[in-house]
């Protein structure tokens, strides 16, 4: 491990925030941190209060680190965030865990590489944090009443951050997520997506982190084309059309029924039923092979709308207003792919967004856990938060970007939506995983089997070209996905044993 002295060369100050100097926590803050004074006069301490006191400090500082009270540093965490500041990074950030009351760590938060989609919803960044002189300079004063505040103004600056997947900091205990958003989040909403996003309360439920949704103002009056692939199913595909329409505004609606063969007369007939029924509804005809990519291409040729909503036939709608909600997502123009929480009939998660490389190549974690518990190492699965895909059994996006990017490779049965969201994401765009909109999921019902053969040869050739690492997951934790909805959502790499014992989460990964 590379010392403190042999990587960097100037000072760095270490600045406490929040407090106030006479706080029993300050002298124990001090106390845990004097052995980087001690032994490097190049650090420098102080529990400081206002940005007066913060250009002081940081004056002769090529870097600035902020700790939130109560927090220490590991002892390795100074190294490791100024060797990112000297390799140009303008802000560095790491893992965190806790301490307990007889001091032992416990709880790791394992954190994605930045995702503003996350970001504002969680203050996942402040708890540690590696600012370079040459940034401060430039950006608005850090609030020390409100950090979340503070680096959402500085993000239109466009600093470069950089994630570092270890454990840098011990924090004395989890912290709340805030009852109420930072007073800066409206108007950072409205900067970035038009005078007609903003915050409201989320609504109300029982043990979600959740505590107030943002709002794009993007979707407006946008059109909404659903487009339903099945063959036969009519136990699946008339109790996922009825939720549809029981549950959405319909004026703006129109549904693309891609009917791939059924041959049994009761879905032939309910077919013809429902198009006289529902006004806003068609059925297409295929008799090929069963093809996702295909068949929802031919919706895309089809359809009118000016956002289309990808739907597989054993989903079911349980919230209202949801497809205006995707709809803004995929609106903003920013937006590749987006995808909501999708529950078992038991109400466990079956997708929380898909991680490329997890599983076989890409697959979704939190399988089978409950989606309202705030204990996971990782994110709550309630939160919204960017990805590197997300599953095409419920998946917007709009037309603009399927005009930009294309439409669904063919040559891939089952993974299109894999394959599209990876395109997405080359092309500059987000893709979001949705968590504050849920539908029910019964997986493959229609035709039985996750993958297809032929699929995952070439999409694991895409995705070691295309995203070798997906950066919305931690490689702290497994890529090894469970198997069925009994299995694990994820393990830790560190409480794997092997011969050589436990790896310890504040070392950095060796390489792969």
């Amino acid at each position: 491990m590379l010392g403190w002295r042999s990587v960097y060369g100037t000072l760095i100050g270490l600045v406490a925030t929040g407090g106030r100097r006479r706080d029993g926590w300050y002298r124990q803050w001090l106390d845990g941190h004097e052995s980087y004074v001690e032994s490097d006069a190049r650090t420098r301490i102080a529990v400081i209060a206002t940005a007066t006191e913060l250009e002081r400090v940081g004056e002769d500082c090529s870097g600035v680190v902020f700790l939130g009270p109560g927090s220490r540093l590991h002892d390795n965490a100074l190294a490791a965030m100024a060797e990112a500041l000297a390799d140009g990074a303008e802000i560095v950030y790491g893992d965190t865990d806790h301490l307990d009351a007889s001091g032992r760590r416990c709880r790791p938060s394992y954190k994605p590489d930045f995702s503003l989609d996350l970001f504002l919803y969680q203050d996942y960044l402040s708890d540690c944090i590696a600012v370079s002189r040459d940034f401060l300079d430039r950006a608005p004063p850090w609030n020390f009443d409100d950090p979340h505040g503070t680096l959402l103004g500085w993000l239109p600056c466009a600093p470069r951050i950089v994630h570092l997947p270890r454990v840098l900091c011990h924090t004395p205990a989890p912290r709340p997520q805030p009852e109420a958003p930072s007073a800066f989040l409206a108007a950072f909403l409205r900067e970035r997506y038009g005078s007609g996003a903003g915050v409201e309360p989320a609504p109300a439920r029982r043990g979600t982190p959740l505590r107030w949704r943002c709002r794009f103002g993007a979707s407006g009056n946008a059109s909404i084309s659903v487009v339903i692939p099945t063959r036969a199913r009519l136990d699946l595909v008339k109790p996922c059309v009825d939720s549809l329409y029981a549950t959405n505004d319909t004026r703006r609606l129109e549904v693309l029924i891609v009917d791939n063969d059924s041959s049994d007369r009761a879905t032939r007939s309910w077919l013809g039923k429902a198009q006289q029924r529902y006004a806003t509804l068609r059925v297409l005809s295929d008799n090929g092979d069963f093809n996702w990519s295909r068949l929802n291409n031919l919706g895309i040729a089809a359809g009118a709308g000016d956002v289309f909503v990808f739907l597989n036939n054993d989903t079911l709608a349980v919230e209202d207003g949801w497809l205006d909600r995707l709809a803004e997502y995929a609106s903003r123009g920013d937006t590749g792919a987006v995808g909501p929480l999708l529950l078992f009939a038991d109400g466990s998660v079956q997708h929380a967004g898909l991680v490329v490389g997890y599983g076989a190549h890409a697959d979704s974690i939190y399988r089978g856990t409950a989606p309202d518990f705030d204990g996971h190492a990782f994110v709550s699965p309630r939160l919204p938060r960017n990805v590197a895909a997300v599953t095409g059994a419920c998946l917007a996006t709009s037309r603009k970007t399927l005009e930009t990017i294309g439409t669904f490779d063919e040559g891939l049965i089952l993974a299109g939506d894999v394959e599209f969201c990876l395109r997405a994401g080359a092309a500059g765009l987000v893709n979001v995983y949705a968590g504050d909109v849920a539908l029910h999921h019964y997986e493959s019902a229609t035709i039985g089997r996750h993958s297809h053969g032929r699929d995952g040869h070439r999409l694991g050739g895409l995705v070691q070209a295309t995203l070798p690492r997906d950066p919305f997951y931690n490689p702290n934790l497994t890529s090894v996905a469970g198997v069925g909805r009994g299995a694990p959502a994820f393990a830790l790499l560190h409480e794997d044993t092997s011969d050589r014992g436990p790896r310890d989460p504040c070392e950095p990964l060796e390489p792969q």
